[in-house]
């Protein structure tokens, strides 16, 4: 994934802490089918987000370019999707929605997520495991998930949140803390009630991925693990402070951090992904 700067006929990147336009012909470090972004044909004003991957290319113009107002027009001459094979699976990337820019970080990602589930979740007892997956986006993590994980309900802002999960799980288009609020509720005895006398064989979840953005968890996720006392929870930050913060919060909530890896998503730069599985003490004993 790679996002353009354009001005008229000029196309590059901002400089270091300002907004200045720095031309750019050629980017050493995109995917080939990139490059010919940065020859333009026709001027224009504002941000192309674009995805590549052997020869494919999709580009959409962004108009609004904050989380959950990703908002974007067509570019003429470019599909609005491309897909792009991530350990197997064939994936539908829309141009104009978040998708990760490194492929190989990715996958180390999932794999890692993928290792986590089958060590805390793979048991008779937790068989067809329910997840919360929030910030989900589109839902590729979810997809993800083993098989042991039937059912998956997805929350983001995107567009169609969750549309990868298939039959295994559903999204909301709703901000994750509004969200998270209404399955509380301000008495959480009542909430409780309600929700028996909706779906009686109603589960709780086995298990909540995460994938906030620089701003870290809402605060409204820490009284909802508390009230459902979730075994397991999957964390991913983009940010080592807000990562810090929250995993703090939730040792002193009684969770224990039982994988903690640095994923360098980005090489020769300042940005990493941070992986980290957390267990509730004393839901699951034994784990080293």
């Amino acid at each position: 994934r790679i996002q353009i700067q354009s001005r008229g006929m000029q196309r590059g990147f901002f400089g270091r802490d300002s907004h200045a336009l720095v031309p750019v012909k050629h980017c050493i470090i995109a995917e080939d089918s990139l490059q010919k972004l940065f020859q333009p044909d026709v001027p224009f004003d504002g941000i192309i987000q674009a995805y590549g991957f052997k020869g494919g290319v999709t580009a959409v113009k962004l108009v609004e370019n904050q989380p959950g107002k990703r908002n974007y027009d067509t570019f003429p001459a470019y599909p609005e999707e491309i897909t792009i094979p991530v350990l197997g699976k064939e994936i539908t990337v829309n141009g104009g929605a978040f998708f990760q820019s490194s492929l190989v970080g990715l996958e180390m990602l999932i794999r890692g997520i993928r290792l986590a589930v089958q060590q805390f979740l793979d048991t008779p007892r937790t068989q067809s495991a329910r997840c919360l997956e929030l910030y989900c986006g589109a839902g590729v993590l979810g997809s993800m998930l083993p098989d042991s994980v039937g059912w998956i309900d997805g929350v983001d802002l995107d567009d169609q949140p969750g549309r990868l999960y298939g039959e295994r799980g559903q999204g909301y288009k709703t901000p994750v803390g509004d969200y998270l609020k209404k399955r509380l509720g301000r008495n959480p005895d009542n909430y409780g009630q309600k929700q028996k006398a909706m779906n009686p064989n109603s589960q709780t979840y086995s298990l909540v991925l995460a994938d906030p953005s620089r701003r870290g968890l809402d605060k409204e996720f820490f009284p909802f693990l508390q009230y459902h006392e979730i075994p397991l929870v999957i964390l991913v930050f983009c940010d080592p402070v807000s990562a810090g913060r929250d995993l703090g919060t939730l040792t002193r909530m009684g969770y224990r951090i039982a994988t903690l890896r640095i994923i360098d998503f980005y090489p020769q730069t300042s940005h990493f992904e941070t992986l980290a599985v957390l267990i509730r003490e004393p839901a699951i004993q034994g784990v080293s």
